[in-house]
């Protein structure tokens, strides 16, 4: 876990790194897509959103040093995996 969560650091600043210097050019849109291979049937859609999504913003913050005042969350059609308390 540690050694995911150091690597994973190392990217974030990469990244940052790249946006502040333009490296790609100016940030236009920005695209969040949050996958956890499973989850039971205590998982809801208001947790996914208020638990995961959150972090997202949280490091879309820092990378751009923006903040925001609105955030869309546009689901997608749900799988044969999609327990009754879940939107995909």
């Amino acid at each position: 876990m540690c050694i995911v969560f150091f690597i994973n650091c190392i990217i974030y600043r990469q990244l940052k790194e790249a946006i502040w210097t333009r490296k790609y050019g100016e940030p236009l849109l920005l695209h969040c897509v949050h996958r956890n291979p499973a989850v039971d049937e205590s998982y809801t859609t208001p947790m996914a959103v208020e638990n995961s999504m959150i972090h997202e913003t949280d490091v879309l913050r820092w990378l751009l040093d923006e903040d925001y005042a609105t955030a869309e969350v546009v689901f997608a059609k749900n799988t044969r995996r999609t327990h009754a308390n879940m939107q995909s």
